[in-house]
């Protein structure tokens, strides 16, 4: 009779270590294709848990991080679109060339106010409503007589002011190469208006709302003005990584901000800033 019970002890205790070692072999043989792919099974859901992560440089015309903590227009816009999808989203700011590299990894969902080129199509899905169209132009001294035309070549001045980093377009880029013009660069916007105040450049160059308002709340709107036309303009997006699979969550993004835009919503929100919306 003992035997008979060992026996049946030693069959199950077996047959428990068979069932255990099996549970381990079939997670050992996930490859990481399966654990990409439960993932982003998962990752196609717009609403419930999963908060949405938005990545954007630290400090833009439209908006910046104190503290921790963004503000601007951009910023406000899409957080109203947000809450209007019932998504829950978190916005934090990274150095640019990482950030880019984490969306096409599918660590960041989404990047702000990013321009579309033919590079970035190739791991970024587009929303096709715009966030904003930046225009570049020249502001000069009120009692200056420089005009301009459109045409930088028929420019009578040699010294421009610029902000490092900032891209004006390809024409003042190539009388820059050429001679034609001589580049001042700025830490900054108000040190570039402060250049062409205290006679550096006859010229400066920037975006034309964010550099309208930092004259005005710095006393400035009689002494410098805008002139001509544009000098370069290009609409900035917001960017979905491919890896993340956000077809759904574009088009309804797409129809929030179309809405609130006819609603006048974006008007209202970025004049608040001082800023047109283009």
């Amino acid at each position: 009779m003992k035997n008979k019970k060992l026996c049946v002890f030693m069959l199950m205790a077996t047959l428990m270590f068979l069932m255990i070692g099996m549970g381990c072999k079939a997670n050992d043989d996930l490859t990481s294709e399966d654990v990409i792919s439960d993932k982003e099974e998962g990752l196609t859901e717009i609403e419930g848990d999963r908060v949405i992560r938005i990545g954007a440089i630290s400090k833009s015309p439209y908006y910046k991080f104190e503290n921790g903590e963004a503000e601007g227009p951009v910023v406000e816009v899409l957080t109203e679109v947000f809450n209007q999808l019932n998504v829950e989203f978190e916005l934090k700011p990274y150095p640019w060339n990482r950030m880019l590299k984490m969306v096409e990894e599918g660590e960041l969902d989404i990047i702000l106010d990013v321009y579309m080129t033919d590079e970035r199509l190739e791991y970024m899905d587009f929303a096709k409503e715009k966030l904003v169209t930046q225009r570049h132009s020249f502001f000069k001294l009120a009692n200056s007589e420089i005009a301009f035309d459109g045409d930088i070549s028929k420019l009578n001045v040699k010294k421009i002011g610029t902000i490092r980093g900032y891209y004006y377009g390809e024409e003042l880029a190539n009388a820059a190469i050429e001679g034609s013009v001589e580049i001042f660069e700025a830490a900054d916007r108000i040190e570039n208006i402060e250049q062409l105040l205290n006679g550096r450049v006859s010229l400066i160059a920037d975006l034309l709302e964010p550099c309208k308002a930092a004259i005005n709340e710095l006393g400035y709107s009689e002494m410098v003005e805008a002139i001509g036309s544009s000098i370069y303009e290009a609409e900035s997006y917001v960017g979905f990584s491919k890896v993340r699979n956000h077809t759904e969550l574009i088009d309804r993004y797409d129809a929030i901000v179309s809405k609130i835009r006819d609603e006048g919503r974006i008007d209202e929100i970025f004049k608040k800033y001082g800023f047109d919306s283009n």
